[in-house]
């Protein structure tokens, strides 16, 4: 082989090389980018995490709970509980649905009927209602956009919602619901209840029927969950005759741990409820009292809220 051959074989090599690792790296930015984008789509459908075991938490005591009375037109109270020795923090409102307090939640009649709901914050949806308390509700997705996620893109919800006579997402059966009753001789007294399963509610007294996750307790008794973490939660429970509502939202942050499922349920419990249920948590929990978000925590707009006044 010439000199001049030599030269231009390595030179053609070398070219060669710089292609094959240019295309090398091409196709890696592609797997990445399209493992990225499949994770977006996964963390946007805010389903439960995968649970791992966890030992039982020790409990916050509920006997000697300081209530503030919140400013609204009813009976709502609301608590901030912290135990050092998990540590845990806990936002707690207690509402009297007999006192003239208001539900409201978003969307409502209010709203145009669409698959696909503008999000929001929960302090935004408060401030729209005039709220004096308020929470985020059901799990959601959303678009394929991994920045719809952390911004305002559209969402979808899964499970029921129902709000002025509109059914505004269908039931989910795997999932649980609390429904909102209104009373047929007094329009300003309501009632709750949760049920294990989502159906299609009885529009007639039917107020407001939101989705959640899962019942974590029945007719007093802890439901188990032999595999659960602990996490960012938001839930609700109800006394016997569904007159006292109680919301609950958990923080996950570097002062809180995050609550499982059980030991939320023993939290309801010890606060006096029969029958208890699960919302979305994680990145979705917040709450709001009185204009301010409460929880000191990343939290992401939502598609749907519920809230009293």
């Amino acid at each position: 082989m010439s000199q001049s051959q030599l030269i231009n074989s390595r030179t053609c090599g070398t070219t060669l090389g710089d292609f094959r690792g240019f295309f090398f790296l091409r196709k890696a930015a592609s797997v990445l980018t399209s493992v990225f984008l499949l994770f977006s789509v996964i963390s946007c459908t805010t389903l439960p995490q995968k649970e791992v075991p966890v030992q039982k938490e020790t409990l916050l005591s509920c006997s000697s709970i300081s209530w503030t009375k919140v400013k609204s037109q009813g009976q709502i109270e609301y608590a901030l509980l912290y135990d050092k020795s998990i540590p845990v923090r806990v936002h707690v409102v207690k509402v009297n649905l007999l006192s003239g307090v208001q539900p409201v939640t978003y969307p409502s009649g209010s709203e145009q009927k669409d698959s696909k709901l503008k999000a929001l914050t929960t302090q935004e949806f408060a401030k729209n209602t005039n709220a004096a308390i308020a929470v985020n509700a059901s799990p959601f997705g959303c678009s394929r956009n991994p920045l719809s996620r952390i911004f305002k893109g559209k969402r979808t919800i899964t499970g029921l919602h129902f709000a002025d006579g509109t059914m505004f997402s269908p039931p989910v059966e795997k999932y649980c619901a609390l429904v909102i009753k209104q009373h047929k001789d007094d329009g300003t007294k309501f009632s709750a209840q949760i049920e294990e399963s989502q159906s299609v509610p009885e529009t007639q007294d039917t107020y407001i029927a939101l989705g959640g996750f899962f019942q974590i307790l029945r007719d007093s008794e802890i439901i188990e969950y032999r595999r659960d973490i602990k996490d960012a939660r938001t839930a609700a429970g109800i006394t016997t005759d569904g007159t006292v509502l109680y919301l609950m939202t958990v923080e996950k942050n570097s002062k809180s741990t995050g609550l499982s499922y059980p030991a939320c349920a023993l939290l309801f419990k010890n606060l006096g409820c029969t029958n208890a249920m699960q919302f979305d948590g994680g990145s979705s929990a917040q709450m709001v009292v009185e204009g301010k978000t409460v929880t000191k925590m990343y939290s992401i707009p939502q598609a749907n809220h519920l809230g009293f006044k």
